[in-house]
């Protein structure tokens, strides 16, 4: 009844089961309309931060994908492929200079973001559970990639946190401990978490971050930054901000 648009997954669907939908690599998008619009302007669905999460629900032709099981790195996908369906490639974001902190709007070609590239022949097609030796402990993990699901319980998890007035920021340690699932033989992720605490020295950490960034496909998010006053340049992380979903230029 609609026009859609087939979208192909930087996992390639290839740590998904066989029987989720998602290990076909693809999705397919219905072109959005106003009703997708109604739901970006819902205040009830910002206030509670999921309008983004519902909007892709809605998106999906095939409605018989769990959304919860949808990995991180894919639903990044879909959100750029979404935002481009509905207003087209082209971004516009405010961004401070990093060398003489002046305010620069970039414009942005979301077309221009591509996958990463990495070699997929080594991953077994249904399994999401991969083994790391962390360099400095020697110590021996497993971890998967995240889900929507697995996001939601971390946000749940630091909002708790942050109602208890708990003083320290724990993050880093909470999102690892969602990623890691076995730690020198440890499964408990409480006890997990207290050991990427206590003993997850920070050289761990960063060779850790890189084996992930390096070896695991998700869509290379660094754009060129050039700013229009000092002449300074590099590569950043997109900036997402409010107009990415809701431009200026909307009427």
């Amino acid at each position: 009844m609609y026009p859609t648009e087939t979208i192909e997954l930087p996992s390639k669907g290839l740590f998904y089961e066989e029987s989720n939908p998602l290990s076909s690599g693809k999705v397919e998008l219905i072109q959005p309309t106003a009703k997708h619009e109604d739901i970006l302007t819902s205040r009830n669905l910002i206030s509670k931060g999921i309008v983004i999460d519902e909007l892709l629900k809605e998106l999906l032709v095939n409605k018989d994908i769990n959304y919860d099981t949808l990995l991180s790195l894919d639903k990044s996908a879909i959100i750029i492929a979404a935002r481009i369906l509905l207003y087209g490639s082209k971004y516009e974001a405010k961004t401070n200079c990093s060398a003489c902190g002046e305010t620069n709007l970039m414009e942005i070609n979301l077309t221009d973001l591509e996958v990463k590239e990495v070699d997929m022949t080594s991953f077994t097609p249904g399994i999401n559970e991969f083994e790391f030796e962390l360099p400095i402990s020697k110590s021996k993990i497993k971890f998967k990639l995240l889900t929507v699901a697995d996001e939601l319980s971390i946000s749940k998890d630091i909002k708790l946190m942050k109602k208890n007035f708990v003083k320290r920021d724990a993050e880093v340690t909470t999102r690892l401990s969602y990623i890691i699932t076995n730690y020198d033989g440890e499964l408990s992720r409480q006890k997990i978490k207290q050991k990427v605490r206590d003993e997850m020295n920070t050289q761990d950490v960063a060779a850790f971050k890189s084996h992930l960034a390096k070896n695991f496909p998700g869509i290379d998010d660094k754009v060129l930054f050039e700013c229009n006053f000092c002449e300074h340049s590099e590569a950043i992380t997109l900036p997402m901000d409010v107009n990415f979903f809701w431009p200026s230029s909307r009427e």
